[in-house]
């Protein structure tokens, strides 16, 4: 399949292709078995798409969102840190806090902690740990 689908690439004037053949696990029906199937489908929606245009798309699943506006964003710009976290929540003491990991370029064997009383977002408030990787 693989070698057939880099031969057909080499024509700009295929559009597509439809092959239809006997799979070792049979294929009476034209129903595909689950792994082709899922083949088939990844190699569809790359199509149109090039390689750049593709990680962007699927990268933003897993792409941690800038939020310049957010408190402790502020405040980690303030000390050249992007964020390496997404923000947390966790209660001790009866006491809920907030906090985020951050990171900075010239300091990549540590990760650089803030947290603060939940709710309470004055950033003279704010704590900041730093901890080795």
């Amino acid at each position: 399949m693989t070698a057939f689908d880099k031969w057909c690439q080499q024509y700009d004037w295929i559009v597509g292709v439809a092959p239809f053949i006997w799979l070792s696990t049979g294929w009476p029906s034209f129903n595909l078995d689950e792994h082709t199937s899922s083949l088939l489908v990844a190699k569809m929606r790359l199509q149109g798409l090039d390689i750049e245009q593709w990680i962007a798309r699927e990268g933003q699943k897993i792409i941690l969102p800038l939020n310049p506006g957010a408190a402790f964003e502020v405040a980690g710009a303030r000390r050249s840190l992007l964020p390496a976290s997404p923000e947390g929540r966790v209660e001790l003491g009866g006491i809920r806090y907030a906090y985020q990991a951050y990171r900075h370029t010239a300091d990549r064997e540590f990760q650089h902690w803030v947290y603060t009383v939940e709710h309470d977002w004055e950033p003279d408030h704010f704590r900041w740990l730093k901890v080795k990787n």
